[in-house]
């Protein structure tokens, strides 16, 4: 049976043992994510460090319930984050849509639903073609401590559209700094999910917000972050002071 008639059928079974008692955009977006994520885990183990692109099944819902009519502008962007425990695994998820009543929600009709295989190819170019071959501002950090310096510039593309930009930094130790990007212009939700086994999660402050830092045992730390239109994703070996330092000089 092939991936996508999977997800039509899965999705269809869960879609026909809705509750009675009805719940949010929110609570149901996050029950889809977890159960994709326990699915995932069972087919394999995911690698604990997720900067590499990877051809996936994307679930494309066109139902009114979630969609949000009005364009966002910067001061009233909202990017909700939060954190769930369940097991050995945490997810930590990002998401713009806005709590509403339940009362007043429901799930869409099963025929607005539709899937789809992205696939997602990727090309290295100079920092100066990548901003040419993509529709939004590539920012960098202008704080790099011990001589980082720019390495290399991939775009990643989506349906030919280059929606992220990854930037890789390296020293004179060959430590590597990943800055990776994500433009994100409507509504989204997006998760991710690690071991509790080998990672400490906390909420740190960042500028006048607040990001989740990830860091793994094997000293291999990872900051977290939204700001308008943009999901931002650091990387490397770092001590925190300097992470954080480094995600607040990025302009």
């Amino acid at each position: 049976m092939c991936e996508e008639h999977k997800w039509k059928e899965w999705l269809k079974e869960d879609y026909h043992k809705v509750e009675d008692d009805p719940r949010s955009k929110d609570e149901n977006w996050e029950k889809i994510i977890k159960q994709v994520s326990q699915t995932n885990q069972h087919q394999k183990k995911m690698p604990k460090k997720s900067l590499l692109a990877v051809a996936m099944i994307a679930v494309i819902v066109i139902g009114s319930a979630f969609v949000q009519s009005d364009q966002m502008q910067a001061f009233d962007w909202f990017v909700k984050m939060f954190v769930t425990t369940d097991g050995n695994t945490t997810q930590i998820n990002q998401t713009t849509t806005e709590e509403k009543d339940p009362a007043t929600e429901s799930l869409p009709d099963f025929d607005n639903i539709t899937t789809e295989e992205v696939q997602e190819e990727s090309k290295e170019m100079t920092f100066e073609e990548a901003q040419a071959d993509t529709e939004f501002y590539i920012s960098k950090p202008s704080y790099l401590p011990n001589s980082y310096q720019l390495d290399l510039v991939t775009v990643f593309y989506e349906k030919s559209s280059a929606k992220d930009v990854q930037l890789d930094y390296i020293n004179d130790r060959n430590d590597v700094l990943t800055l990776h990007l994500t433009y994100q212009p409507n509504d989204f939700a997006d998760a991710k999910v690690v071991d509790n086994e080998d990672t400490e999660i906390k909420t740190i402050a960042l500028g006048d917000g607040e990001a989740r830092l990830i860091a793994f045992k094997d000293g291999v730390s990872q900051i977290i972050w939204s700001t308008p239109q943009m999901n931002w994703l650091l990387e490397g070996t770092e001590k925190e002071k300097n992470l954080i330092k480094i995600a607040e000089s990025i302009e």
